[in-house]
């Protein structure tokens, strides 16, 4: 007998409720801006991340500036204290700047987030408001006889130098960055911050700023991630209308392959004033041939320094309680796992031998089993908490379309199920035993 099952509300189930997380929709304007839009009759706001991607360069603090400073006003709107106004009038909008590095690139953009389900702001058309103010912000800025606001100009100046000043002095953010300038070199796009140098902010004038705004606009590529409640059809005509005038670009940029470890091997310590020792240890990693891969290597991490059950952490922390915690992350983008702990200075050599013992046994396929399944265990159930957050749907799709690698989207909500012992022993072997070691010595005590 001929089902009469509305075959609409059978697609609706699957996407929905079997299957609700990687559905999504591309489409690339006339004039080369990417829309990704995940569509959802379950949200009742509307994000929009509008970024601009560029390749890391000593223009990031002068692109970090600009574009801060497109949400100090706009010609509709010309002062901060408007544009918030605006927002808030829109059943609580927000609208802002943000601007971070991934891999190579340098992305600057504005986000919005926006009640725009009709039932929940009678009938108040919020999202298309807020995207007119979005285009008001790009179109029209602030920028009078070739310049930003000298006051705003000062003001997001002395920000990012306070920022700058602040990263200057941390002990952690310190030992991160020379252990990756160590490994990569201290002039590697893939070693910069988003905000520059602070020699870079200091020499940092307002037409720098301008121009930089000037060359995002009309070079960078455009990229807009979206998560709504409204069609994919209707949110990528609402897109054209505010954003078809914005000049042609080619939005083709991809994350660069994973540079050269120009310190393989290497070991330097630095003396500070910190009341501890930060050690850090990086391993290059070879590039993954495919998903099965990266997963795989994803749950080698997890065993060696993922959580507090793994063999860092136990070793460092519960045995022998040299430190508060010992963990590591594995970074595809620069092709590099890595270790770091803090300790006392008479602990140091304690640590470094039990970090590369660590290292060493997983690379060379040293796991037993229970640590596998513990490991793999715990990666999905922590992953299962946070699989369906709309910022982790977005990031997911942003990382595929930026390393050119769809096939991360494939079997997402169940990635790492399928993935074996011997598929983790089969990825150890990508790990390189070249260590670069980077120290921040404790300061010498009295």
């Amino acid at each position: 007998m001929k089902s009469h099952f509305p075959i609409f509300l059978a697609k609706y189930i699957y996407s929905v409720i079997i299957n609700p997380i990687m559905e999504h929709s591309k489409h690339v304007m006339d004039n080369g801006t990417e829309l990704y839009v995940v569509s959802s009759p379950r949200y009742s706001n509307t994000t929009i991340n509008f970024g601009f991607y560029a390749r890391n360069s000593s223009q990031n603090s002068a692109r970090r500036a600009a574009i801060s400073l497109l949400g100090e006003g706009c010609k509709k709107y010309p002062t901060s204290q408007q544009i918030n106004l605006a927002a808030e009038q829109e059943y609580g909008a927000a609208i802002g700047a943000f601007s971070t590095t991934h891999g190579d690139l340098h992305i600057n953009g504005i986000s919005l987030n926006v009640l725009s389900n009709y039932k929940f702001t009678d009938g108040r058309k919020t999202l298309e408001n807020m995207v007119s103010l979005l285009s008001e912000m790009l179109y029209y800025p602030l920028i009078l006889s070739g310049k930003f606001n000298e006051t705003y100009f000062q003001t997001e100046k002395t920000s990012l130098l306070n920022q700058a000043k602040s990263r200057d002095i941390d002990k952690n953010a310190i030992a991160s960055n020379r252990l990756n300038r160590l490994a990569l070199g201290k002039d590697s796009i893939f070693a910069m911050d988003e905000i520059g140098s602070t020699e870079q902010l200091v020499a940092l004038e307002n037409m720098q700023a301008v121009w930089a705004f000037q060359d995002m606009y009309e070079r960078d590529a455009r990229k807009l991630f979206i998560t709504t409640n409204y069609s994919p059809e209707d949110m990528i005509a609402l897109m054209k209308l505010n954003f078809s005038n914005l000049p042609k670009v080619d939005s083709a940029i991809f994350i660069g392959e994973p540079p050269e470890k120009k310190g393989a091997g290497m070991m330097l310590e630095d003396k500070s004033s910190f009341d501890q020792t930060m050690i850090g240890m990086a391993f290059p990693v070879l590039k993954p041939q495919n998903v099965k891969e990266i997963r795989a290597l994803y749950i080698l991490n997890h065993h060696i320094g993922g959580y507090s059950n793994a063999r860092l952490f136990t070793e460092i922390r519960t045995k022998r309680d040299m430190a508060y915690g010992a963990y590591s992350h594995i970074d595809f983008d620069t092709g590099m796992i890595i270790g770091n702990t803090s300790v006392d200075e008479k602990n140091k050599d304690t640590a470094k031998r039990i970090m590369l013992d660590e290292f060493f046994k997983a690379a060379s396929g040293r796991i037993t089993k229970k640590g596998f399944k513990e490991a793999k265990a715990h990666l999905i159930n922590s992953r299962a908490m946070n699989i369906h957050k709309k910022n982790n749907i977005i990031a997911t799709i942003k990382t595929s379309v930026l390393k050119n690698l769809p096939e991360i989207l494939e079997n997402y909500e169940n990635a790492f199920d399928s993935i074996s012992y011997e598929d983790v022993l089969e990825a150890a072997k990508h790990v390189q035993e070249t260590p670069i070691i980077y120290c921040l010595l404790q300061k010498e005590k009295k």
